[in-house]
């Protein structure tokens, strides 16, 4: 190259910087170059620069310039003939194009600007044309009869061509595109309302049902407004390949699989993409990167009876949204609303996802039509969270929603890992008659839902399916490696209106553990299916093969009103560790079903009922080992006027201590029973309880079933189906071995009804090894146990059935005396009772008090003095008379029970 022609490139460029640098302030620049048959011809007139002549082939209309840009207020009027389909316009020299003002064509004619050193579209950028537009930094244009129309190597082209253009050629390092502007100016009346727009005629926008397209290296929006009502936007980042122009009804579908690499998407300053219309605008954007901050939007608002079209994002890399507007009161956000039409999808296609401070992806209907589904897939990692900002008033969320008759559409969201912090959301609902959506969420490794980082809001960071009106919530299912909720996080359905709630399920391959509450606020970190009102909840369904719940955290099912909870199950493979209590907490760790009274405030402000009718729904759980401590409970309660629930749970240990329990209580209602299979089962401090009537009331108490092989209880423990009014629930215990020490208690009475019964059969371990010759069995006598004055009642009793009796504590001196209490009046039907009175015991020998059990050869129980387990004792009692003064316990079993 001569040293003049460096010489004049160089300027070249230095002055292409300069004017991009001070373009406002440099006037209109269009210069044709000299590189087609027939040049273009450019006029001034006043602000309008006609721009004529130019290569007509076929419907294609071809303009070469070598330098393009337009100042404030100005006009480029591209003065085509009315069968010209497409505008064809490139940039052959160093220069940006930079725009601000006015681009005209005639007819409906689409226009192309193709420059690779980048283009700027000003705040006042206005198109004034009847077709599409399509600005890009392409090296390129390529049409379908394989020619290419290049602004690299305007020399070396072919004979121009009739075909149309099917795509873009990048051959990397392309210019940027920039739209500027003063962002949107959309209201909110509140968050559950569609978005408020005022009719503004600035910003690019074409006409409706056509295309605009920004198609380069970098594309920012700083403040900028795109609109294609009823049309696509298109913005695309590519560095290398093709990106393809598929004709569509509404202008041109762009495609990417031919695209090499990427750079990146930037929204900022309220910048909006809005395709809102009578139905059928979609959106698009392809990028390594897409952020979206600062209150800026893609909108779609379909007023229309059609199908609504789509939002689709694919940032291979990233895509964040981040932030609200200046004033905190939009969301920066991916909205699809609907009214009477269906709304269309929103898809996201990323490694990462970011939705920080107040962003949102949402879809939602308000009227008849459905509502969108949203499909979100994040190879690697998604981030649903809040952070510091003070000016933050809205929650992050991924949403989809109905406040009409329309269904709500579905979520759908995979992701490797999966992180929500501080008011981080992800939830379908209904506010109107319509169903919710249904919510589902696969995590190949990790689920985080924390409530609280910062402590600042009362909302909690949520996975939830919603029923605030008529129509129900959908089903919930989440599927894991492993699932840590933690301060306050909460997963579940709930429905606060008629609806029913939805179904839950949680799938865990590894574990789930659940944490504490919300410091200060109390809220504990919940997996849930609960009703506030007149609906059901649903099905809790919970698969993993370690649980965790502590610190008060809750897995529940339950009614605050007048609607039913649902049943509960868990499946946990390996363990289930129930624990503790955080101290100011109104719960400890709890896995129940229940019905929950609220106070008068809270019945105010919720507009729930004073009288609760809804039953508490049944538990189910089935493990290898069972731990509840620490206060801790596994429970079905109901506070108001209807039933308890079931408990049956499935364990081959089974461990309960300090104060922890397993309980069936009600108010008024029929008291739950329990259901208990297991191999072990050790009580320390313990209780396993069915009790009902606490008010005062009728209600029966509930039964409590006990098959175990072993069952070992000391500390104060206790095992009892109470009731105040109604029947005393029974306790049936079938066990090969019962140890139990003196301070244990073992009741199923009632306060002023009838006592329930206590029966404990001991079974042979084995009975394979039982002996073929008949054995004589030591019967225990009937206990007969009936209040002064109250004969009439039906008598309460203990019964011991195995190969053994019933014999006095290792504490106690044998005498005499006999071991049964009667606090009955004398009865015709005990006269013989001399005859049947024990003989006088001869010297009695040392007891030593047993601490613990071995099995024999033969299967047989045998206490031993030097093991670890709680010591043999019992105090069992089917009768507490409310109008006698405390009386000694009716039996107690000191007995090392023999198996047959």
């Amino acid at each position: 190259m001569k040293k003049s022609n460096i010489y004049f490139a160089c300027w070249q460029y230095l002055a292409s910087i300069f004017y991009v640098l001070f373009s406002s302030s440099v006037r209109a620049q269009i210069v044709p170059d000299n590189t087609l048959p027939i040049n273009s011809l450019v006029t001034s007139q006043d602000k309008t620069i006609n721009i004529n002549g130019g290569t007509q082939v076929g419907n294609n209309l071809f303009h070469s310039f070598e330098q393009f840009s337009l100042s404030t207020g100005s006009t480029a009027y591209f003065n085509n003939t009315l069968n010209v389909q497409n505008i064809i316009s490139r940039v052959t020299g160093l220069s940006v194009s930079n725009i601000d003002g006015f681009l005209k064509a005639n007819s409906n004619a689409n226009l192309f600007l193709i420059n690779p050193n980048g283009i700027i579209l000003g705040p006042n950028a206005v198109l004034n044309i009847g077709g599409s537009f399509l600005a890009t930094t392409a090296n390129r244009i390529n049409f379908a009869d394989g020619s290419q129309f290049s602004a690299k190597a305007p020399q070396n082209q072919p004979l121009l061509t009739v075909s149309s253009p099917i795509g873009l050629g990048f051959d990397g390092n392309p210019g940027v595109i920039q739209a500027q502007g003063t962002g949107h100016n959309l209201t909110l009346n509140s968050p559950f309302s569609p978005f408020i727009r005022t009719i503004s005629s600035n910003g690019l926008r074409v006409k409706p049902e056509k295309t605009l397209a920004l198609v380069g290296g970098d594309v920012t929006l700083e403040g900028g407004k795109l609109g294609a009502s009823e049309g696509r936007i298109e913005l695309g980042s590519v560095d290398k390949g093709v990106v393809h122009i598929n004709p569509a009804s509404n202008g041109w579908n762009l495609s990417y699989e031919d695209a090499i690499s990427f750079k990146n998407i930037q929204l900022s300053q309220q910048s909006i993409a809005d395709v809102s219309g009578f139905g059928s605008g979609s959106i698009q954007a392809q990028a390594a990167e897409v952020e979206l901050g600062g209150g800026s939007i893609f909108l779609i608002q379909n007023q229309g009876k059609n199908l609504s079209g789509d939002i689709i994002v694919n940032a291979f890399e990233e895509l964040r949204i981040i932030g609200t507007s200046r004033d905190g009161a939009i969301p920066t956000s991916l909205v699809n609303e609907t009214l009477v039409g269906d709304g269309g999808k929103i898809e996201i296609l990323t490694k990462n996802l970011i939705l920080q401070d107040g962003a949102a992806i949402a879809a939602k209907t308000y009227g008849i039509g459905r509502g969108g589904d949203v499909f979100v897939n994040a190879s690697e990692f998604t981030q649903v969270a809040n952070g510091s900002s003070s000016i933050v008033q809205l929650p992050s969320n991924i949403i989809t929603s109905t406040f009409g008759s329309g269904n709500s559409g579905n979520l759908t969201l995979s992701t490797k890992n999966l992180s929500l912090q501080d008011d981080g959301e992800i939830l379908t609902s209904t506010f109107g008659t319509g169903k919710g959506g249904n919510l589902t969420v696969n995590t190949a490794e990790s689920t985080q839902v924390i409530g609280y980082l910062s402590g600042t809001s009362q909302l909690s960071s949520t996975i939830l399916t919603r029923a605030s009106g008529s129509g129900n919530a959908g089903n919930l299912a989440l599927s894991t490696g492993l699932l840590s909720i933690k301060d306050g996080g909460i997963i579940g359905s709930l429905t606060l209106g008629s609806g029913s709630g939805g179904d839950v399920t949680v799938n865990s391959k590894n574990s789930i553990e659940l944490v504490g509450v919300v410091p200060n606020i109390f809220t504990p970190s919940s997996l849930v299916t609960a009703t506030y009102s007149s609906g059901n909840s649903g099905k809790l369904i919970v698969n993993t093969k370690k649980l965790t719940v502590r610190d008060s955290a809750i897995i529940n099912t339950s009614t605050r009103s007048t609607g039913k909870a649902d049943s509960l199950t868990i499946n946990a493979s390996d363990s289930i560790d129930v624990i503790g209590r955080v101290p100011g907490a109104v719960n400890p760790s709890l896995i129940n079903s229940s019905v929950i009274d609220f106070n008068e405030s809270f019945q105010e402000l919720y507009l729930l009922p004073s009288m609760l009718r809804g039953d508490s729904g049944n538990i189910t759980i089935n493990t290898n080992k069972l731990n509840i401590a620490d206060g801790a409970l596994i429970s079905v309660k109901n506070d108001g006027f209807g039933n308890a629930g079931t408990i049956n749970i499935n364990a081959d240990t089974i461990n309960i201590s300090n104060n922890s329990g397993i309980t069936a209580t009600t108010a008024v209602g029929e008291g739950g029973d329990i259901e208990i299979t297991s191999k072990i089962i050790q009580l320390r401090s313990g209780n396993i309880s069915a009790t009902a009537g606490k008010q005062g009331t009728k209600g029966n108490g509930g039964n409590i079933r006990i098959d175990t092989d072993i069952v070992t209880a000391s500390n104060n423990s206790a095992l009892t189906a109470n009731a105040f009014r109604g029947r005393g629930g029974n306790i049936r215990i079938n066990t090969k071995g019962l140890f139990i020490s003196s301070d244990t208690q073992v009741t199923a009475s009632s306060e002023r009804g009838i006592n329930g019964t206590v029966e404990i059969n001991v079974q042979d371990r084995n009975p394979s090894q039982t002996k073929v010759q008949p054995q004589v069995i030591a019967q225990t006598p009937e206990v007969v146990s009936v209040c002064q004055g109250h004969s009439g009642r039906v008598r309460s009793t203990f019964v011991n059935i195995g190969a053994g009796g019933v014999a006095a504590s290792s504490d106690n001196q044998l005498d005499n005396s006999s071991t049964w209490q009667r606090n009955s009046n004398p009865v015709q039907a005990i006269d013989n009772w001399e005859q049947s009175k024990p003989s006088k015991t001869e010297e009695p020998i040392e007891i030593v008090e047993a601490q613990g059990w071995i099995l024999n050869a033969d299967g047989d129980v045998v206490l031993t003095a030097q093991a670890d387990p709680p010591s043999p004792y019992a105090e069992v009692s089917a009768s507490r008379c409310h109008k006698l003064p405390s009386t000694p316990p009716v039996s107690s079993i000191t007995e090392a029970v023999r198996l047959k």
